[in-house]
């Protein structure tokens, strides 16, 4: 059955011919009655003024058990975090302090908490997790159910109170019109009002539901009492995986409108979590993709000088006439480049987004990037600052870091656009050439370097060119004259150059699994490149972009498009919108400059939002390891509108690994509504010293050639505490280069417990492989879990990777999450020589003297210089003897033996004979 977010339902409890609510005898809560013809559909059930009076819950089947899962919970004291100036928070729930508090629970399952999926932190409600007998966590829902979760009651009738709201984040997966989510209000607790949805959702989306106007009840401002319901329902058939509700907030607003100035702060709570360099517990995503570009941006196609194939792309990136990219709003889960220009396209989408790299740069500690007279020498966040310029009756954006011309920004001299530019798309002579004057000097923009709109290079107007392998290999550094064109990776190498920086890595690369490479960049790369600093190009079909931010739940990247200023956000590896088309995504440029620091995730912004000035006049941390930075000096002045960016820098060494801990900064101003506002920063140390308490890893030895190897999978807890000290479930994935690595078979692990795992072996033609088990009893200390057999089919001196990754990690006694905990070694590898089976003395000749050197060492002679001497093993019964001595005489002399003497395939290891150990 399809599912889908389709439709939205306001309704009541109503009565229908063919449904009726009814009350369970046995009193454990309502149910549905339906008949054997059909399946009733809830938008069956009638008109929505028609409400059952016999609708009752019985209250005796209220379930205050705790979760079992509470004990073990990261945060046991939540914080009620207010909002900003003028908002009171009656309730905050994150699910992460005891279970249910102060909710009341009816039904059977009903709802409870669980760490297997949330918004924010590590645990959220789940429809059907409380109860007498609960199915297991997170996994599909019951039949036939009637969960309630009700929070009540609570007082608006306060007259100063002018607005009220609940705020929630829902993640579900339900049957479409036959089981249903629902939100709504009382004000007798009988009767709910209020909204609903049914089938999927697109990951974690956020609610509103308005007090003032709730269905039938209208504004709830001045009832003294209120109560706020969450109810799942379910038919007697077909359930999925649920719902789920997180960051559940109601609201009240009171004093009206706060009075001038005013001062806002987004966001009001931060939540940085420190992991060491070596915490890598997300699994691997590869992300393999297929596409094609379009052939009319390919402009050559060839063979470089070592032989491989490339193309070189032609990217022009007109903005669209009609529909763009909506704007996005960064999640509070994404990680951002602070401070990220954002310029609309001025003569060329590669040039615009290499210029925007290059401010951002300039404003964090590269001051050379942007020279010129405006906002005093600092480039600005956006182009607006030069107007736009009608050339032969279009209408185009200037920026002189991407693109100089003389009167623009204080320059007196011909630029770029004087001796480049005609018309987009016209593929005639430049004016410099046709007008026979002398070319200016690439000095001040990026379009200069990187040949953009040169026809000399073989550009149309608004055209770059980017060298790219198909295979999905990096393209360091490319530049090749002899093509007729430029690459606008080089060129823009030497731009950072031109200003005095020192470039340390540049490359253009293909997306893995771009028409099924097994090579090329990943979701977890350009994780990484943002993590250290860098922005990062991004190629689709036809044009460029910039991205600068991303949110590892959704694998989603935020990006500025060249088209206007907003944040947009697409999908790694899919399609960006171009007016009625989609522009796939293909490849990435990267260019790395020397002395780049990692930012920091953490910042909140300051803003004043009404019309007088606002004096910031202190900033202050009531915890020692919390230290907001990057503000000017104190007081400082904001304007209307205008915002100011703070860091906030966490001593990681002060917050013991693997415990959490509380700051608030406090902002104040002359505001004389709110003189203080406070921002919240929860930190938890995951693995700030990278002393991981679960390693996990992939054996790895040099490969040799033509030879069968198996690569043990090894999980240690020698360091985890207790009670979590036993491993008892875990769900894991391997990825291999199968052009070098053959998959053979899997074998379960040798540890008592392990032997019998879950593997899916359905794509280890493409060079993955999935696992999973579980073990009630568990394992301590070293646990080998899963043994895999592989062929090399490699070559000498390739080179690979077995990368391993695990999604889900549990305690065997106490359900612990051991993620957070864990750290994953993975392997990179040679295929090498390892000898030839036969010679014994390393001469890569299998003769007599090999012979007699065994010989005198089966029969004691001192022969330790040769050992191990596992070569000599020929027939690989584990010994070396002088059976081995003669079977290598006997190929000696030219007869045949059924062993493969003088093949690159010696055993590993084998019982040394007497002359090694005389």
């Amino acid at each position: 059955m399809a599912r889908g977010y389709t439709k939205r339902l306001r309704f009541h409890w109503i009565v229908s011919s063919i449904l009726l609510f009814t009350i369970l005898v046995t009193g454990t809560l309502s149910v549905f009655a339906q008949t054997d013809v059909e399946k009733v559909k809830k938008n069956q059930l009638g008109p929505a003024t028609v409400r059952p009076s016999s609708m009752v819950r019985d209250r005796s089947t209220l379930n205050t058990n705790k979760s079992i899962y509470d004990d073990v919970k990261p945060h046991t004291n939540p914080i009620v975090r207010e909002t900003m100036a003028g908002w009171e928070n009656i309730k905050y729930e994150n699910f992460e302090g005891a279970w249910p508090g102060d909710w009341q629970l009816y039904g059977d399952p009903s709802w409870g908490d669980v760490n297997c999926k949330s918004n924010t932190s590590y645990w959220s409600g789940w429809c059907a997790d409380g109860g007498t007998s609960p199915p297991v966590s997170c996994t599909e829902y019951a039949n036939d159910m009637y969960a309630w979760m009700v929070y009540g009651p609570f007082d608006l009738s306060d007259p100063n109170i002018t607005d009220a709201e609940v705020l929630f984040r829902v993640w579900h997966e339900i049957e479409e019109e036959y089981d249903y989510f629902f939100w709504g209000a009382s004000v007798d607790d009988y009767d709910y009002y209020g909204d609903s949805s049914d089938g999927s959702t697109d990951g974690w989306e956020p609610r509103e539901f308005d007090l003032t106007n709730v269905y039938t009840l209208g504004n709830l401002i001045g009832q003294n009492q209120i109560w706020i319901a969450f109810i799942f329902g379910s038919d007697s058939s077909i359930t999925y995986e649920g719902a789920y509700l997180d960051d559940i907030v109601i609201r009240k607003e009171t004093g009206g409108e706060p009075e001038d100035p005013c001062i806002r702060v987004t966001p009001e709570s931060i939540e940085p979590t420190c992991e060491g360099e070596s915490q890598v517990n997300a699994d691997v995503r590869p992300n393999r993709v297929t596409g094609q570009i379009d052939e009319k941006y390919i402009v050559k196609r060839g063979v470089d000088k070592n032989g491989k194939e490339f193309e070189i792309i032609q990217v022009p990136g007109r903005p669209p006439e009609v529909f763009r990219a909506a704007t996005a709003i960064p999640l509070p889960t994404a990680a951002i480049l602070p401070d990220m220009p954002a310029y609309n396209w001025s003569f060329g989408c590669s040039a615009t987004s290499a210029a925007m790299i290059a401010a951002y740069y300039d404003r964090n500690g590269f001051p050379d990037m942007y020279t010129g007279p405006t906002n005093g020498g600092v480039m600005p966040l956006d182009n607006s600052s030069w107007g736009d310029v009608v050339i032969n009756s279009d209408t185009e954006h200037q920026c002189p870091l991407s693109a100089t011309m003389n009167g623009l920004d204080g320059r007196s001299t011909r630029g770029h656009v004087d001796d480049y530019w005609i018309q987009f798309g016209n593929t005639d002579p430049d004016p410099w050439i046709t007008n026979g004057w002398t070319e200016h000097t690439w000095e001040d923009c990026t379009g200069d370097f990187m040949g953009t709109n040169q026809s000399t290079w073989g550009m149309t107007d608004g055209g770059t060119t980017f060298f790219l392998y198909p295979d999905g290999s990096k393209w360091h550094d490319p530049q090749m004259e002899y093509t007729g064109y430029i690459d606008g990776c080089a060129g823009y190498r030497d731009f950072i150059e031109s200003r005095g920086y020192t470039v340390t890595e540049n490359y253009n690369q293909r997306i893995y699994g771009w028409n099924g490479n097994t090579l090329g960049f990943t979701f977890d790369d350009f994780m990484a490149e943002i993590d250290a600093g860098y922005p990062v190009l991004i190629l689709v079909t036809g044009h460029m972009m910039v991205g600068y931010g991303y949110d590892e739940a959704t694998q989603n990247i935020y990006i500025h498009d060249t088209w206007d200023y907003s944040d947009h956000v697409m999908p790694w590896g899919g399609s960006y919108p171009y007016g009625y088309e989609d522009l796939p995504h293909f490849g990435v440029t990267v260019v790395h400059i020397d002395g780049v620091e990692p930012p920091s995730f953490d910042y909140f912004t300051i803003q004043n939002d009404c019309s007088g000035d606002l004096i910031v006049s202190s900033i202050t941390s009531d915890q020692s390891w919390c230290t907001p930075t990057r503000y000017p000096a104190l007081p400082f002045t904001l304007g209307y509108g205008e915002s100011q960016a703070l860091d906030v820098d966490v001593d990681w060494c002060e917050i013991p690994q693997g415990t959490s801990d509380m700051a608030v900064i406090s902002i104040a101003s002359n505001d004389p509504d709110d003189p203080i506002v406070d921002v919240y920063v929860d930190a938890t140390n995951v693995d700030c010293s990278c002393e991981c308490f679960v390693y996990a890893s992939v054996g790895c030895d040099p490969y040799c050639e033509d030879t069968q190897i198996t690569v043990p999978i090894v999980v240690d807890l020698d360091s985890m505490p207790q009670p979590d000290e036993n491993l008892g479930s875990y769900t894991g994935t391997l990825y291999w280069d199968p052009t070098q690595l053959d998959y053979q078979s899997y074998s379960g692990g040798t540890t008592t417990g392990w032997s019998a795992p879950t593997v899916n072996t359905a794509n280890v033609a493409s060079g993955q492989l999935d696992f999973s088990a579980a073990n009630p009893s568990g394992s301590m200390g070293i646990v080998n879990i899963l043994n895999i057999d592989f062929d090399i089919i490699g070559v000498l001196g390739d080179t690979g990777r077995v990368d391993l990754g695990f999604t889900a990690m549990a305690a065997a006694m106490t359900f612990t999450n051991l993620m957070p905990s864990l750290c994953v070694e993975d392997c990179d590898y040679d295929v090498e020589s390892c000898g030839i089976l036969g010679d014994v003395n390393g001469d890569d000749v299998v003769n007599s003297t090999d012979a007699l050197i065994i010989l005198s060492c089966d029969v004691g002679l001192d022969v330790s210089s040769f050992c191990p001497m596992n070569c000599g093993d020929v027939n690989d019964d584990g010994l070396i003897n002088s059976t081995d001595a003669l079977i290598i005489l006997a190929y000696d002399v030219g007869q045949s033996v059924p062993f493969p003497v003088g093949e690159p395939s010696c055993p590993s290891s084998v019982t040394p004979c007497a002359g090694c150990t005389p």
